[in-house]
């Protein structure tokens, strides 16, 4: 049930109302005075982003002049969405400066949209003081150092008003893990609990100084889909949610769960699916090969394409230790030779990007006398999520990616590599099992499926949102 808020006088220029959802959104407008930094993160589409619009408005109309906020994203143009959401809520209340980036009210309060995306971007925030600072999607940063110092600007010289940091997020992203430790949110998945904030990262020699006379209270308030009346009837929304090839991160994003976006990344790996026995390559099918670049564990991966069945298979690789890069040429040509390849042949071959970069010699001018390569694209989510995709048998068909059994290496790197702590939607790249994945999907991606080619509709695949 939905609760209409009356935030203006009579006498005050008309706007349509504001609806505020009963719930964690209300809860998380309404906080107590102490809690000065929340939490409200949960499953996708509960309403998050408005919320922190809204608590703007409302303290805006409260404070007036005292009032002066930020808005945070990680990269400017995801601030359009923030963008739009003020525009609706704000009315003829407020007006935007471009040059600023900021929203003037009409009794002086101020609302700030910034962003962070270089390492020293936090920086441009120096010297700034604001009563509100608010981080929409705070698990884009793989690292707490630039949001804790922008929290370090929080000031009020209002009796009346404490300054508050709060954030909005989706469980998964590079900052997954750290956030979820601070607010402790796999310790009390329900939210609602209370945790006081005492600065013991504080010198010791400032500990005397500071005199507190009150406490302050850090929270985690779970927002949910469910409570979301109005996207709950959007069945497109859910639709798109659902066609995620990542049913762990799909059941995070639909439930709010943060605890399911641990253990093996690619869980859809069995070997009665997977596992094939050896056969001969049939000379016209397609092939290629994705080579990883590395001094200790280089690696490469042969791919041949069924274009009867539309099926790939797995059915080679390369693995070495600690050769030089001219030695690694020369194996990669015989086990080219030995595979009928062509070494020269860069439309089959795709490399690492990062043998082109540096001053020559390159790692590339170095092996181009025994093999020619393209530069792979390294996108590694559409990497893993095309991977995801071909891995997943549908109710018709068998898997699109299948291994022979002389590369069960490989099939049992796809199967043990772990998922990254601290992004969920990519591989933990210590683990070192991730090399021959990361050369096949250079050599998938760039030879057979560049974004947004339609490729994947072509085999009759789901699509999703890169």
């Amino acid at each position: 049930m939905n609760q209409q808020s009356h935030l203006f006088d009579e006498d005050k220029p008309k706007v349509k109302n504001i609806q505020i959802i009963d719930g964690p959104q209300a809860d998380f407008l309404n906080l107590p005075y102490d809690v000065t930094d929340c939490l409200f993160g949960g499953s996708a589409g509960g309403s998050k982003s408005y919320s922190i619009v809204l608590d703007n408005f409302i303290n805006a109309e409260k404070y007036a002049i005292h009032w002066n906020s930020l808005i945070v994203r990680k990269t400017y143009p995801q601030l359009d969405d923030i963008f739009v959401k003020c525009n609706e809520v704000f009315g003829d209340r407020a007006r935007w400066n471009e040059q600023k980036k900021m929203y003037t009210f009409h009794n002086g309060a101020r609302v700030k949209l910034g962003h962070m995306q270089g390492k020293r971007d936090h920086l441009n925030y120096q010297g700034h003081s604001y009563s509100g600072i608010y981080v929409d999607e705070v698990t884009h940063w793989d690292t707490p150092e630039q949001i804790d110092f922008v929290r370090s600007r929080l000031r009020s010289t209002h009796a009346e008003m404490k300054p508050y940091f709060r954030s909005t997020t989706n469980p998964g992203g590079p900052g997954h893990q750290w956030v979820s430790e601070r607010y402790r949110v796999e310790d009390y998945p329900q939210g609602y609990v209370l945790f006081e904030v005492k600065g013991d990262d504080i010198p010791e020699e400032y500990k005397s100084k500071i005199k507190k006379t009150s406490k302050d209270y850090r929270t985690y308030i779970p927002a949910r889909l469910k409570d979301n009346p109005h996207l709950m009837q959007n069945d497109n929304y859910i639709n798109t949610l659902l066609s995620l090839p990542d049913k762990t991160l799909v059941k995070a994003l639909l439930e709010g769960d943060w605890s399911v976006l641990a253990g093996t990344f690619f869980d859809e790996m069995r070997p009665n699916l997977h596992i094939v026995d050896d056969f001969e390559i049939p000379h016209d099918w397609e092939r290629g090969f994705g080579y990883d670049y590395g001094y200790t564990f280089p690696a490469g991966v042969y791919v041949a394409f069924d274009p009867k069945d539309k099926i790939f298979y797995i059915y080679d690789y390369y693995l070495d230790s600690k050769v030089t890069i001219e030695d690694q040429g020369r194996a990669i040509k015989q086990k080219h030779l030995e595979n009928q390849m062509f070494p020269e042949d860069d439309e089959a071959n795709y490399a690492d990007p990062t043998i082109f970069q540096g001053e020559p010699p390159t790692v590339y001018d170095r092996i181009l006398m025994n093999i020619n390569f393209q530069r792979g694209i390294n996108n590694r989510i559409y990497g893993w999520n095309l991977i995801r995709t071909l891995l997943k048998p549908s109710e018709k068909d068998p898997p699109r990616l299948k291994i022979l059994k002389k590369a069960k290496y490989v099939y049992d790197c796809l199967k043990n590599v772990p998922r990254s702590d601290k992004n969920p939607d990519d591989v933990d790249t210590n683990s070192n099992l991730d090399h021959h994945l990361d050369a096949l999907r250079y050599l998938l991606v760039t030879k057979w499926f560049l974004p947004n080619s339609g490729r994947i509709e072509e085999m009759g695949l789901k699509s999703w949102e890169y």
